[in-house]
C-alpha cells in the first residue's frame, strides 16, 4: 500500500510537470521559427555531469532569443533548426517531441495506473 501511494505521488507530480507547459502548447495557437545553432553547451551539477546541449538564437517579433534545451543531442554549429513554441512563450522554444513525450505520458499513466491498484488491493 504504501508503494502504491508513492507510485501515485510520483505520476500525479510527473504528469503536472510535464503537462504544465504542454498545456499552453495544446490551448493556443503554436508558432514555429528557424533557430540557429550557437553553441554547445556541457553542464554539470554536484552529483552529476550532463553532456552537451546545443544553444539555439532566433528572431521574433523584432527581438533576438536564446534558448538552450538540456536532454536533447548537440547540433553543428551553425545549423539550422525548426523550433516551435506556444505563442507568447518565445523562452520555451523547443525540437518537436512528440514520440518522445508520448512515451513519457504513456508511462507515467502506467506508473498511476500501477499505484491506485496497489492502494486498491487489486495488486
Amino acid at each position: 500500500m504504501i508503494a502504491g501511494f508513492i507510485l501515485t505521488g510520483f505520476a500525479i507530480f510527473g504528469l503536472l510537470h510535464l503537462g504544465w507547459r504542454d498545456l499552453r502548447r495544446l490551448t493556443g495557437p503554436i508558432i514555429a521559427v528557424e533557430a540557429e545553432i550557437i553553441d554547445n553547451v556541457r553542464h554539470s551539477a554536484f552529483l552529476y555531469w550532463e553532456g552537451p546541449s546545443a544553444r539555439y538564437r532566433f528572431d521574433h517579433d523584432g527581438q533576438t532569443y536564446e534558448v538552450q534545451r538540456t536532454f536533447q543531442a548537440p547540433g553543428l554549429v551553425g545549423t539550422k533548426q525548426r523550433l516551435t513554441f506556444p505563442r507568447g512563450y518565445p523562452r520555451d522554444a523547443r525540437e518537436p517531441q512528440l514520440i518522445q513525450r508520448s512515451f513519457n505520458y504513456l508511462l507515467l499513466l502506467g506508473f498511476l495506473f500501477c499505484g491506485v491498484a496497489l492502494i486498491r488491493g487489486w495488486l
